[in-house]
């Protein structure tokens, strides 16, 4: 696996964003973010830039990665979730809770944000397809992904019947979406009919999800820290859990962040623990590796991957994996 760099952002009240040089672990110089606590965070294809959320304080970030500077920020209203469209060129931001407005701020540099679409009573997450066309958002209260046209105010219900969703993830190839919930179900969607092609029981909060390059499933449950390898990714979908020592449940507090943040070469699932690791995820074995310390009181919360070859790169696209979360 070529050395690239996971950014990790802390979810206190004066945020830490801080790279780290994957698979090695070093951790590097850490900037503070003038935004409180943070939610996502999500990275341009180029390698360049990394966007991240403050839920406290409602507003987007723009950091450099090639000085550590935050270079912009904009406030968003009550939003809390941030993707990177395919050619980097716009930053989407949808709420979680309060039913919120999707639009989009182009980049770099956080240009005039564009609205888009309203939908939904309590939005939770974004995914942007691989071309660009279509952002799909899940909205918990109404048990709905919503599709929305980024190209204009257009929007559809892909599907109704969902318990409570959260996380979402599309597939490499757009055909595929990965649903998590608060309560237990992980929901394999198809893009072309809404269908639910199979519905996976798994833990008891698998609010976290994404889909790697090569079209592998991975799910986190945000109150034990557990985590699945989901594959296929059709309807003969298993859920398969990880094994060895991975995050550990924390009475009162999210045992995981919101995304997990997958290499772009699909082999490797970052979670974060918030409270002070960020642990890595062999997908192709299912087997936790080696804690990376982010050091006593970080509380790593979002994460974003850059691409091997860096700021100027363009490796496998890490916004079809949802990060992507990490998106």
């Amino acid at each position: 696996m070529t050395d690239r760099k996971l950014y990790v952002v802390s979810n206190t009240t004066s945020a830490q964003i801080t790279p780290v040089t994957v698979p090695a672990g070093t951790v590097g110089s850490s900037t503070t973010s003038p935004l409180g606590s943070t939610w996502t965070a999500a990275i341009r294809p180029q390698g360049d830039y990394v966007y991240f959320t403050d839920g406290d304080n409602v507003a987007l970030a723009e950091y450099r990665v090639s000085d550590g500077v935050v270079t912009a920020t904009v406030s968003i209203g009550s939003s809390d979730y941030v993707t990177v469209s395919p050619d980097g060129t716009r930053a989407y931001v949808i709420g979680k809770g309060g039913g919120q407005t999707l639009r989009y701020y182009t980049l770099p540099g956080l240009g005039t944000g564009s609205t888009f679409g309203t939908q939904g009573s309590n939005d939770q997450d974004i995914a942007i397809s691989p071309d660009g066309t279509t952002a799909y958002v899940t909205d918990y209260n109404s048990g709905c992904v919503y599709k929305f046209s980024t190209s204009s105010t257009a929007v559809t219900t892909l599907n109704n019947l969902l318990t409570n969703p959260a996380g979402i993830a599309i597939s490499p190839d757009g055909t595929i979406l990965l649903v998590g919930t608060y309560f237990g179900q992980v929901y394999v969607v198809s893009t072309s009919t809404g269908s639910i092609l199979k519905t996976l029981t798994v833990g008891s909060t698998p609010w976290s999800v994404g889909i790697s390059s090569l079209g592998v499933g991975v799910a986190n449950d945000g109150t034990t820290g557990q985590a699945w390898i989901i594959t296929p990714l059709n309807a003969s979908a298993v859920a398969t859990l990880a094994t060895g020592s991975g995050p550990a449940a924390d009475a009162g507090q999210p045992a995981t962040g919101p995304r997990p943040a997958i290499s772009t070469d699909g082999s490797i699932a970052y979670i974060a623990d918030n409270r002070r690791y960020v642990y890595p995820l062999n997908i192709g074995t299912g087997e936790w590796g080696t804690p990376i310390d982010m050091g006593s009181g970080y509380a790593p919360f979002a994460l974003a991957v850059s691409p091997p070859s860096g700021p100027g790169g363009w490796g496998a696209s890490d916004w079809a994996t949802d990060w992507q979360l990490v998106e």
